[in-house]
């Protein structure tokens, strides 16, 4: 994967807005690349391991490019608490379909009582 960004020295800015293309590749792989390139921690890569192969023509800044490769994972992007545009971590709970399952639906509403 080619840099989406000049790397900085520290942390991960959200502001920097860059494009990129990505082709076929995992998104695991992606989001790693992208985490050791800039210095962010990533927590449950290996939920993104069953993800289909990515290929996107990508813009934006940092948080939005990550927002939109993660759009259908349940996941957190954390700030740095001091500087809310420097990211951290990423952390991938999981695919936001698995969580959907149709086990996952609200029970019907309770029988209206009778009514003598």
């Amino acid at each position: 994967m080619a840099p989406l960004w000049p790397p900085s020295t520290s942390k991960a800015t959200t502001r920097a807005r860059s494009s990129s293309n990505i082709e076929a590749e995992a998104l695991s792989v992606t989001i790693e690349s992208l985490a050791t390139e800039y210095g962010i921690e990533v927590e449950g890569a290996e939920h993104a391991s069953k993800a289909k192969p990515v290929s996107a023509t990508i813009q934006g800044s940092l948080k939005e490019i990550l927002a939109r490769l993660l759009k259908n994972w349940n996941h957190i992007i954390v700030s740095d608490p001091d500087d809310p545009d420097r990211m951290e971590k990423i952390i991938i709970l999981n695919d936001d379909q698995v969580s959907r399952s149709p086990a996952a639906k609200a029970p019907p509403p309770p029988a209206s009582p009778e009514i003598p």
